[in-house]
Formats: structure tokens, sequence, C-alpha cells
């Protein structure tokens, strides 16, 4: 028998590295995968709920193909798809959706796919301004000489990319526009170069060129070129040049020229310079001479920051400026330390980030929320410098300010795929309704729909919304009607000065309708509007003069405003116009003038026109007398309700004026206008009774 003991046990058989190197990085690709996908998943949830972010975001960062801009073609932000750079460009691309991009944004894009053809196809539409300053066209100088008279020559005169050489400076040199050329820094920049043109008096010895050229870091600099034309720079734009050959012995030698302070606005002296010897004892040295604010020491990225640097002048720093500032040598420690001093907000309208848009902080989910109730999120959500994440995202959403988070290039956008944007699209709540929407729907009697636009604008406070509310409450269109709720809307309008809601206000004042009747109040509102250029109050308005209600009588401020309408084709200022001139009240009386502004009214439609010009043609006043006129024009009156004008045509038919005389007609026309109360007619349809 074997006393051996068996090994029953199986041993592993180990392959080469090369097989366990494959193995690991397929379970590190699988581990990717999982979190892409829970990445993914969690920041679709985050699109779902915030509709603008998912159209803009998605029009700013992803290469959205041509099927998808035309499944969504009016949901998209075209503004920022005219500007992505993503976007699978092409001639064709761009033709199909010729009506919807925004050009100017276009013109800059470099991505396009810049050609001679390409340019002359959309001649028309581009932003010339713009595209001279491209610098991803395919720049020579027969596309120049093509397009000579469309460019933007001081644009152009910027544009880096120029095929920059002294012959091709020369060719155009008329067309430049020096200060832009003096400031390019693509231009190939040798002493000579600078000589050559600065003979040329009539072209470079002006002040602009040369505070371009002082400010310019890619000129050949030199203690030479300095001397030799200490006289002609701007030494304040040289102060803030970093390209200098700086030392201790140069700032010496001219320290009665150089500015110390730069302007605190847009130009760096020596004290913002990032190209000087900075040392902390160079800043001791001059430590009285320095501006320590905007655009000085504490902007300044080249100092030899250091918390000890930072303590030893506390108390000179800006520290607005200090936040902004990325070389100081940021640690979650610093922050905390003088955490009541720093700014924690930006300047957009200066475009300074402040601390929270600081790129160069340590940025963590634990630095963001240690600080969350000091952070400005509006400069947060710009910073592209933050550890980007759905989680981070997720975690802060009730902070974020995703308008600005839209412009942001976050790398999750490109975990999306054209299923996920499909079934996101589709989930987009339709579009609020605009004023124009409310418009359209309410000039074909869609009511419901006009409410549904203009009510939540007028609650929003949209001025137009709020009238036209009113208008709807007034007439009860599409709601019950409600006058003082009418008055309630246009008084919201008015006191916006809104024109429309202004003279709405002053017929409910004059009618007392919603409220208490009072000429003065409209008058007031009247005059609001009328000065504003509104047709409808200047006709009021000068009905308030002529008939004296809220205002001293004046027949001559009654014309005037009666003409400021009718000019503007206002039939109710035209026909009261007329009036006056039949008349002759406030201005010389002139029935051929009467008939003139009658005749505009009634051709609109105006009932009190029509009648006025009927009554002219059965008078001979400023026209032939003809009967046959008459009855036309108080025939149209009548039949949109004109009292005077149905008694009228009564009159006509009783007698057999201008048409065969008929006594049942005569009998309707009088009952028409007697129903109304106008007492003419009742009298003539009494006598028809008794008969």
């Amino acid at each position: 028998m074997d006393d051996t003991a068996a090994d029953t046990g199986r041993s592993l058989a180990l392959g080469n590295s090369q097989t366990l190197v494959r193995v690991m990085d397929r379970a590190r690709a699988i581990t990717a995968g999982l979190q892409d996908d829970n990445e993914r998943a969690c920041f679709k949830a985050v699109l779902g709920r915030h509709p603008e972010f998912l159209v803009t975001g998605l029009s700013t960062h992803y290469p959205v193909d041509a099927d998808l801009l035309g499944c969504y073609v009016d949901a998209w932000d075209w503004e920022a798809l005219s500007a992505n750079p993503v976007l699978p460009w092409s001639l064709d691309l761009i033709d199909c959706y010729e009506d919807y991009w925004d050009w100017e944004g276009l013109s800059r894009n470099p991505a396009l796919p810049w050609s001679a053809e390409l340019i002359h196809r959309f001649e028309d539409g581009w932003d010339w301004e713009a595209l001279s300053a491209n610098s991803a066209l395919p720049w020579c100088p027969e596309i120049i000489d093509t397009f000579e008279g469309a460019w933007d020559w001081d644009a152009l005169s910027r544009n880096p990319a120029l095929p920059w050489n002294p012959d091709f400076i020369d060719r155009y040199r008329d067309a430049w526009d020096w200060p832009g050329l003096s400031h390019n820094q693509a231009i190939p920049w040798t002493l000579a170069l600078i000589e050559r043109y600065a003979e040329l008096i009539d072209l470079f010895d002006n002040s602009p060129v040369w505070n371009a050229l002082s400010s310019n870091p890619a000129l050949p600099w030199s203690v030479t070129l300095i001397e030799k034309y200490a006289d002609r720079w701007d030494w304040e734009k040289l102060s803030g040049n970093p390209a200098l050959p700086w030392s201790r012995e140069l700032i010496e030698c001219y320290a009665d020229r150089w500015d110390w302070t730069g302007d605190e606005v847009a130009a760096f002296g020596l004290s913002g310079n990032p190209g000087l010897p900075w040392t902390t004892g160079f800043i001791a040295h001059f430590e009285d001479r320095w501006l320590w604010g905007a655009l000085g020491l504490s902007s300044n990225p080249a100092l030899p920051w250091t918390q000890a640097l930072i303590e030893r002048y506390a108390d000179r720093w800006e520290w607005f400026f200090l936040g902004d500032n990325p070389a100081l040598p940021w640690s979650e420690a610093l922050i905390a330390r003088y955490a009541d001093r720093w700014d924690w907000s930006g300047d957009l309208s200066e475009g300074l980030p402040g601390l929270s848009g600081n790129r160069a902080l340590p940025w963590s989910l634990e630095l963001i929320e240690r600080f969350q109730d000091r952070w400005d999120w509006e400069f947060l959500s710009r910073n592209a410098a933050l550890p980007w994440s759905a989680i981070l995202l997720a975690r802060f959403e009730s902070h974020w300010d995703f308008a600005e988070l839209a412009k942001n290039p976050l790398a999750m956008w490109r975990l999306l795929q054209g299923e996920d944007i499909i079934e996101l699209m589709d989930e987009l709540p339709a579009p609020p309704l605009t004023f124009a929407d409310g418009w359209e729907a309410y000039q074909i009697g869609d009511y419901d729909r006009a409410l549904a636009a203009w009510r939540p604008l007028a609650e929003q406070g949209n001025a137009n919304g709020q009238s036209n509310l009113g208008v709807m409450y007034d007439n009860g269109r599409g709601i019950a009607q409600d006058d003082e709720q009418a008055v309630y809307w246009f008084r919201k309008a008015a006191e916006q000065g809104n024109a429309n809601g202004q003279s709405n206000l002053g017929v409910m004042y004059d009618n007392g309708r919603g409220i208490a009747q009072d000429d003065e109040q409209a008058v007031y509102w009247f005059r609001k509007a009328a000065e504003q250029g509104n047709a409808i109050a200047q006709s009021n308005l000068g009905v308030m003069y002529r008939d004296g209600c809220g205002i001293a009588q004046d027949d001559e401020q009654a014309v005037y405003w009666f003409r400021k309408a009718a000019e503007q084709g206002n039939a109710n200022g035209q026909s009261n116009l007329g009036v006056m001139y039949r008349d002759g009240c406030g201005i010389a009386q002139d029935d051929e003038q009467a008939v003139y502004w009658f005749r505009k009214a009634a051709e609109q439609g105006n009932a009190a026109g029509q009648t006025n010009l009927g009554w002219m043609y059965q008078n001979g006043r400023g026209v032939a007398k003809d009967d046959s006129q008459a009855v036309q024009w108080y025939r149209k009156a009548a039949e949109q309700g004109q009292a005077r004008a149905q008694s009228n045509l009564g009159f006509m038919y009783r007698d057999g004026r201008g048409i065969a005389q008929d006594d049942e007609q005569a009998v309707h026309w009088y009952r028409k206008a007697a129903e109304q109360g106008y007492a003419f007619a009742q009298e003539r349809l009494h006598e028809y009774l008794r008969r």
C-alpha cells in the first residue's frame, strides 16, 4: 500500500502577463461602462426636469445631426446652434436651414467648412464684421480681393490669421485700420518694419497707432527700440506691456515716465504687468507707488504668491480682485482663513469671475458643500473647472443657474445618445404661447387660445398682454364680461406706460364703466396715450376738447388732435376733422376739406363718416348734389346701426329721393332709428302711424 498522500486539490493555471492585462482592462471597461450608464441616467433625469437647459445645452454643445435638427426644428435654440462648433457642418446643412440660422453667430463660427464657394454662396447673409474677424477662413489675397468691398477692414486689420508679411501689408496699405494693425501680434514685427512705416507720417505718426504699438507684446522689444522712439510711445500702454526687457534698471531709468497704476478700467500700469521681475523685495522697494487694487497687484498673477505675502499686505489688497487671481496658492485652508474677506460674487458687467468663478481653486464636492451658502451660484454655474458630474448637478440642483449652466461645456453632454435626445425632446412641454400667437388667434376668433396666450403674459407683467387681457374682459370674448377686471388690467398696462392701456383706461373713465365716471381722469389718460402717438386717444382727446368735458372747451385744440389722429389713418379722427371743417369750428370753414376727410373715414367703413358724406351729397356741400350717392352712403351706415343714417334713409324712401318712393321702407328705417332713441325718427314714425 502506498502511504503517500494523494493531492486531490487543483492548482490555478496562471496565464502570461498580457492575458492578465487584457482581463483587467476588460474589467475596468465594464466598470467604466456601468459608471457611464449611471451618470447618463442621472444626467437625463436632471435634463428632463429643466427643459430650457436641455434645449440650450444641446444646441450649444451637442453634435446634433441633420435628422435631429429637422425633427425638432421649432424647438432648437438656433442662435446657440449657429455658434456650435461640433455640428456636422456642410454647405448642404447651412443651405437646408438658411432661414433659421443666426448669421452673426454663423459668421464667427470657426468650424464651418470655409471656402470661397461657401462665402460666395451666402454672400448676402453673412455678418461681414464677424466674418472679417474669423481666423478660420482660408485667408489669401484672392479671397480678400474677391470680396474687397464687403470686408470690415478694422476687424480684418486685427485678424491674426491673415498671411502677414511686408508685401501683403503694402498691397492694402490704404485700406488698413492702422491702429488695429498695430495691435496685431501675428505681424512679423521687426525693427526694419517699424522704421519703414514710422517714416510714413500721414499714416503712422499719430497717437492711436503709437498707443497700439506700445501695448503690442509681439514687437522686437529692446532697450534700443524703447530709446529710439521714446518721445512717440504711449508710456501708459508701454507700462502694461509684459514683453519689454524688464529689469530694475529699466524701471529706474524711466521712473518718471512709467504709469505705475494704470487707469483701473482697461489699461494695466506697472502694477498689473506680469512681465516685471517680481520678488518680495521688489514689491517692498516700490511699496508706496503700486496700485494695489483693480488691474494692479491684487490682480497680477506673476507675483511670488505665498500665504506669507498675502498675510503681510492683508490690509492693502483689494480682496475682490484677489479672489479673481488664479495664481494664489489656493487651498481649502486659504479659502477658509480669509472667508470673511473674499468677495464671493463676481461682476458680469466687468467680466470678473470673483472667487466663485475662479478656475484655479481646488474644486471638490466637499469644498462646494462646505461653502454652499457663500458661493455666487450664477458664477459657479459658469465655472468649467468644477468636478462636473451628474451627481454634482443633482446634489445642488436647486442652487444652479441653469441658463448659465447651459453655456458650460460639460463633458456629460457627450454621454447622451441619439435615442436619449429623441426621448427627452419628445417629452418637452409645449412652448408657451407668445403675444403674437394670441393676436393671431384673436384675429380669427379663437378667443380661448388668445386668452391662454395673454393671461400668463399679463400676470408676468407684460404690458401688451395686460392691455389685451383688459380688452377681453371689456368685450366678454373668451371670458365672462367684467368691467372692473377690464379696468384693473388696463390700469396695470397704463401705469407701465403702455399707450393702448392708457387709451382704454381713459375710455372706461369717460363712460363710467367699471369705475366712477370722471372726465378729468379720462382726459389725463387720453393725453398720456395721445402724446405717445396713439391715434385712438388723439381722436378721443379731441372730442374732450370739442365738448369741453374734463377740460376747458377749445375747438382749436380739438382740431389739432383730430388732425393728429386723422393723419395716422384713424377713421374717427378723420370724420371728426371733417365735421370741424364743415362747421368752421376751430378752423376756417371748408366744405371740400370736409368731404375729403368724410370720404377717408367712409371708405374705411366708419359709420359716422358714411353718414356725414351722405349728408354732403344730399345737400350739395363740397360736392355735386347727388341723392343716389346720398342713399348709397346712408345705407352703408344704416346697416351698421347708425341711428342718424337710418333716419335719413327713411326720409329718402319717404320722399322718393335718390330711390323709388316706398312707405314700408321709410317706416322700417324710421323704426330702426326710433328704437335707438333718435328723436327726429320718433316724430316721423309717429306721423306715419297716425295716418
